[in-house]
């Protein structure tokens, strides 16, 4: 085993001692697409977003436009852009297409980001439920979301529509769709397994919880890859709790997990996680820790 990477898994060797092969290599690999990760987000017609969001952290006060106000509190969908696969450019993206063709939109939905093997279909969405915050308050500025958010909604909340955090859902979607289309439609057919035994999909998977799946925590992986390269540059000075925060699905996991099911239950997801992330070269020097329970647990009934 690679020193470097033992040697970051040591705190976790503890909680871990029961599973005697808890930083064992796996057959996994990540997708290389980043070209299409880029090209998908310069596309999209997210950037608008982003900039908007950065004037609130310079501490501009904005409002939203009054017609995407009214949209957004009429509960409709916007589609910003649609792509098909035959327009990436990476290799395993390429293969994928070959096999398994999909439309991939951009835009504003309520149900949120998704890959459909069924339909063929790749949604990227911005968080709704920000939009919705944003469209009620109306007058936009950190005084006004520190005064209606717990602390730590805030800060989860300035992380949700930024470039880091939206190239992240995309490789997420993506990776699911390639690894569905390269390894024998496994998503698909866990699905149609699904329907067909009358179960939910986490029956079938038998996991307590969707994202505590291989194939979930493989795109959370992909998604942390993203945070990572934008990150790059002060990836060893952040914790795990920092990270959770920096990628806000990953927050919304350790919550449901934990009021949901147990303690016991999370630390199932996030041993996984974390070795996964090991393996990838992910952990940071300061990722020694298991993220703050009580910090990342906190309120989130706005989010």
């Amino acid at each position: 085993m690679n020193i470097i990477k033992d040697n970051i898994m040591k705190p976790y060797k503890k909680i871990f001692e029961h599973d005697v092969n808890y930083c064992e290599s796996l057959l996994e690999k990540t997708f290389n697409i980043n070209k299409d990760v880029n090209m998908i987000y310069n596309l999209s017609g997210f950037k608008f977003f982003v900039k908007f969001f950065n004037n609130v952290l310079k501490g501009k006060t904005v409002k939203l436009p009054d017609n995407l106000e009214r949209i957004i509190k009429k509960k409709k969908d916007l589609v910003f852009e649609t792509f098909t696969s035959d327009q990436l450019k990476d290799k395993d993206s390429k293969k994928a297409h070959e096999i398994n063709p999909v439309v991939i939109v951009t835009g504003i939905f309520e149900n949120g980001p998704f890959y459909s093997p069924i339909n063929s279909y790749i949604q990227i969405s911005l968080n709704y439920a920000v939009l919705k915050i944003l469209a009620d308050i109306k007058i936009i500025n950190k005084t006004n979301l520190q005064y209606i958010l717990p602390v730590s909604d805030y800060e989860l909340f300035l992380n949700e529509i930024t470039e880091h955090k939206l190239k992240a859902t995309i490789a997420h979607e993506l990776s699911h769709w390639i690894s569905d289309s390269l390894y024998n439609s496994q998503i698909k057919k866990t699905i149609d397994l699904a329907i067909k035994l009358d179960k939910h999909i986490k029956e079938v998977l038998r996991v307590e919880d969707v994202n505590m799946s291989y194939f979930e925590i493989d795109a959370q992986i992909h998604g942390i890859k993203q945070i990572k390269r934008k990150k790059n540059k002060y990836w060893d000075t952040y914790t795990l709790t920092d990270l959770f925060f920096m990628y806000p699905p990953l927050r919304a996991t350790t919550t449901a997990l934990y009021n949901k099911y147990s303690k016991e239950v999370l630390d199932i997801w996030l041993k996984n996680l974390i070795t996964r992330m090991n393996r990838e070269n992910l952990l940071g020097k300061n990722m020694k820790k298991f993220p703050s329970i009580e910090e990342l647990t906190e309120d989130v009934s706005h989010i």
